[in-house]
């Protein structure tokens, strides 16, 4: 005997979009911030001088690809939000139209 079971969900796709702009400053939030330690560590130059400070530099520089990478990738998210947000609302619409057609092949 097989088991059939209905699951609905419920999806405010305001709260999405929201969310998405919400993601998108605190991003850049972080990019910037990234970008301000990578500035303080280049300048650190001026006055520690010598191989332990070039080491450290060069340590904490190497990580900028990742970090770019990192960002990159986040970047993604508040717009696959968007995109969510617009297939739930043409699912909706789409739903609600077939709900409302007049159901013409009915056999009385």
């Amino acid at each position: 005997m097989a088991m059939t079971s209905s699951q609905v969900t419920e999806v405010d796709t305001a709260r999405l979009a929201s969310a998405a702009g919400t993601l998108k400053e605190k991003i850049q939030k972080a990019e910037t911030s990234f970008q301000n330690v990578m500035n303080i560590v280049k300048n650190t130059n001026r006055y520690w001088i010598g191989e332990a400070g070039d080491e450290h530099r060069l340590a904490f520089l190497d990580q900028q690809d990742d970090i770019d990478q990192i960002l990159v990738r986040l970047k993604e998210h508040p717009d696959d939000l968007l995109k969510i947000a617009g297939i739930y609302e043409e699912a909706e619409n789409k739903t609600e139209t077939i709900v409302e057609e007049p159901l013409t092949n009915l056999i009385v």
